[in-house]
């Protein structure tokens, strides 16, 4: 039994383990809010995902830890020259459609217009720094792709094309670069995916940076310091990469800052559990 306890609505939320699923998780995100508050879902999110069957047919699941930051205007060359000497990344243009909405916590998108994807942020974002001049907010998000049988869109949903020039490259918790190709691009095993990002969306030009860590959970810190050391062993980082805490948000909240969406507040929840 879940127990979850609230400074908003009912104090106690009692989920059985029957209820606890993936379509449950996602009802529980975009039904709970108006009850509970939006803090609700990023707090129990994470417990509830590690008691989740995840044998789902034909569908991908990744559990990240990321840490992202945006900034106005295009891609400067210096850091695209910086991140992709020697040829190193695999690059990937293509246009995922997002899907509008006032929540921080979950992403919809269509991927390349065609794969339909759920991320969800399994945790509140925590301040973390990978270098002293690396400061940002590690964001927990698990994804499911393809999430057609998780998902029932409403025919008015309001969405949005991202254009995405990506450049991406995986370092293991060692510090070794794997080279990435298209047959590669599953993550396997403990590692870190770095990327660069030339973004276009309604006409404004964007950038982003952003490392994801993937594997065993008690691995995703070390994997992330490896991976900026490693970057940075071989030439200094340019000072157009500039790490701010204030920088670092998800898509989420990019795409909402970005189109003056409405963010709601946070509320306080904390969580617990005990056997039923």
């Amino acid at each position: 039994m879940l127990i979850v306890e609230s400074n908003c609505g009912s104090s106690t939320v009692l989920l059985a383990a029957s209820e606890v699923n993936p379509r449950n998780m996602v009802k529980m995100a975009y039904t709970l809010k108006d009850n509970y508050g939006q803090g609700f879902m990023s707090a129990v999110m994470l417990p509830v995902a590690t008691q989740v069957d995840q044998d789902l047919p034909g569908v991908s699941v990744d559990l990240t830890a990321e840490l992202r930051w945006f900034f106005d205007g295009p891609l400067p060359t210096e850091v695209w020259s910086w991140f992709t000497r020697n040829d190193a990344g695999l690059v990937e243009h293509r246009c995922d459609t997002y899907r509008l909405d006032e929540r921080l916590d979950v992403g919809v998108k269509q991927r390349s217009g065609r794969t339909l994807e759920l991320k969800m942020r399994m945790r509140q974002p925590e301040p973390s720094s990978v270098a002293d001049d690396v400061n940002g907010r590690i964001e927990t998000w698990q994804r499911w792709s393809p999430a057609d049988g998780l998902l029932s869109l409403d025919d008015d949903a309001v969405w949005i094309d991202i254009d995405k020039t990506i450049v991406k490259r995986r370092f293991r918790t060692d510090g070794r670069e794997q080279p990435l190709s298209n047959q590669t691009r599953a993550m396997t095993g403990d590692g870190c995916d770095v990327e660069i990002a030339a973004l276009s969306m309604n006409g404004q030009e964007a950038w982003t940076f952003a490392f994801a860590a993937f594997g065993e959970l008690d691995t995703h810190r070390d994997a992330l310091g490896a991976a900026w050391r490693a970057l940075v062993e071989q030439q200094p980082r340019p000072d157009e990469l500039r790490l701010h805490i204030g920088r670092s948000y998800g898509y989420p909240e990019w795409i909402a800052r970005a189109t003056d969406i409405p963010t709601p507040t946070q509320d306080d929840v904390s969580f617990s559990s005990v056997p039923e």
